[in-house]
């Protein structure tokens, strides 16, 4: 998995969602109450903006468009580390506690 794809796949509710969107549209031809209420439920989260939160938060922790498609498993601890906050970041947290948050972290 990519560092992109590995921030965006931490909100599991909207992927829930998505996943439930796909399967009600191919059940139905014209679409249904349920369907509308998952699409309004996705628009209320600004779901349709998840890849470009992500790629800005990414941005912002110093991973340019190369480092965004490249597999966790080819990066460092730092550069894990740096995954590990932006997932946290991408959730949107009211609060968010960090025990020594730059041990890992060369900024």
């Amino acid at each position: 998995m990519s560092s992109l794809e590995a921030v965006k796949n931490c909100d599991e509710e909207r992927l829930k969602l998505e996943a439930e969107v796909e399967r009600l549209a191919a059940q139905y031809v014209g679409g249904g109450g349920a369907l509308d209420r998952i699409y309004e439920q996705l628009d209320a989260m600004d779901a349709s903006t998840a890849e470009k939160h992500a790629t800005e938060i990414l941005n912002g922790l110093g991973f340019d468009k190369q480092m965004q498609a490249k597999k966790i498993r080819d990066f460092s601890g730092e550069w894990r580390m740096r995954i590990a906050l932006a997932r946290a970041l991408f959730m949107n947290p009211i609060i968010l506690l960090l025990d020594e948050p730059t041990n890992h972290l060369v900024l």
